[in-house]
């Protein structure tokens, strides 16, 4: 895993400030909690939805949001699991891996209060300014139906194919 890095204030591959208070750092062993809790954002009214109890759900979704964390660990060994920070405070993370030709943003999620705010574009530039300088492309999964792939299209990336239900697209350093 790559050190901890409060990123440097030019994490965009444009070289725009950035607040001062946005870093990143090594997910570490003590973030589960705050893991699973950032999953319960991405699925909790989805899973009541299904009928489930409020309680009922949480606990499914800290079950899910573990054997998410498995499987990653799984299928992208090398991967680098980052905890995005502003104000101190954990608000989201991002899982890349590098291992490859081809590099791929296997997660990318914030916290509800603070999406929209410029994170994300944050982080990614910071992966874009890092897969310039390696000459790779960067690849993603998103679901059609997640406004996320909004941003993904206003930085660049390409849409590959996709299923109906997702697409796959690319970045490339020009």
């Amino acid at each position: 895993m790559t050190a901890n890095v409060p990123l440097a204030r030019d994490a965009s591959a444009t070289g725009a400030r950035t607040p001062e208070s946005w870093a990143m750092r090594p997910i570490d062993p003590g973030d589960g909690g705050f893991l699973d809790a950032l999953y319960e954002t991405t699925r909790l009214e989805e899973v009541v939805a299904w009928g489930l109890a409020i309680d009922a759900a949480r606990l499914f979704l800290a079950a899910q949001a573990r054997t998410q964390r498995a499987g990653y660990a799984i299928q992208y060994p090398a991967a680098e699991h980052w905890a995005l920070v502003t104000g101190g405070m954990r608000v989201g993370r991002l899982v890349l891996d590098v291992a490859g030709p081809a590099w791929r943003v296997v997660d990318l999620s914030v916290m509800p209060a603070h999406r929209e705010r410029g994170l994300g574009t944050w982080a990614l530039h910071y992966v874009q300014g890092r897969a310039k300088r390696a000459e790779a492309p960067v690849r993603l999964t998103v679901a059609t139906s997640n406004p996320a792939r909004r941003l993904y299209a206003r930085l660049g990336f390409s849409v590959t194919s996709g299923d109906g239900e997702h697409l796959a697209m690319e970045w490339r350093p020009r």
